[in-house]
């Protein structure tokens, strides 16, 4: 009984540092084998799932979370480098009373956005109607341009549609990069109106 006590102490002491099985013995290789099987079966879901979460699955492209992480790595690298960083938001908006385009049409716009952006870029679909071009090394001047080379390629086909397309421009100079830009802070720039500049 005292055995019987002191096992089921250590189990639980065990299980609370983290163990998820136990085996007695004598050990039985089978069924070892099996649950182990089981555990890495489950732990290749876990990470499938995991990667999902950082692309958006209606267009490929980066998700928030995705982006969040990228632009992580991005700040990171202007800030130590103090080189520019700049970000093109584009909103597609139908002509005749707002609103959203359509599903069809935004995966088309996120496959033309995969087509004309730079290779350098990071394209990802920031909210369920705006996507990003996030552009390193790239300063207001640039970004701009590129900006004006985004709506020029995408434009006509959206308005054939009736469909606008909004775009603005968040820009980081190599002053502002010195101090210690995260993402957070970015994204805030991002959502931000006053630090959005609107091209035509």
């Amino acid at each position: 009984a005292r055995s019987a006590r002191w096992s089921a102490s250590a189990t639980a002491t065990a299980a609370r540092a983290g163990a998820w099985d136990f085996q007695g013995q004598p050990l039985d290789a089978e069924l070892l084998l099996a649950r182990a099987e089981a555990f890495l079966a489950s732990a290749d879901i876990a990470r499938r799932d995991s990667g999902a979460s950082t692309i958006d699955r209606a267009t490929g492209l980066l998700s928030l979370a995705g982006l969040t992480d990228r632009l992580r790595q991005i700040s990171a690298q202007a800030v130590r480098l103090r080189i520019p960083l700049a970000c093109v938001v584009l909103t597609p908006e139908k002509r005749q009373g707002g609103g959203m385009a359509d599903e069809a049409t935004l995966i088309q716009l996120a496959a033309a956005l995969r087509r004309l952006s730079r290779e350098s870029d990071v394209v990802g679909r920031l909210s369920a109607d705006e996507f990003i071009v996030v552009a390193p090394a790239t300063d207001r001047a640039d970004a701009e341009l590129l900006a004006g080379r985004l709506v020029e390629g995408l434009g006509p086909d959206l308005a054939g549609k009736g469909i606008d397309l909004k775009t603005s421009v968040v820009a980081l100079d190599e002053r502002e990069t010195r101090s210690a830009i995260d993402e957070d802070e970015l994204l805030r720039r991002v959502h931000h109106p006053r630090y959005e500049v609107t091209v035509a």
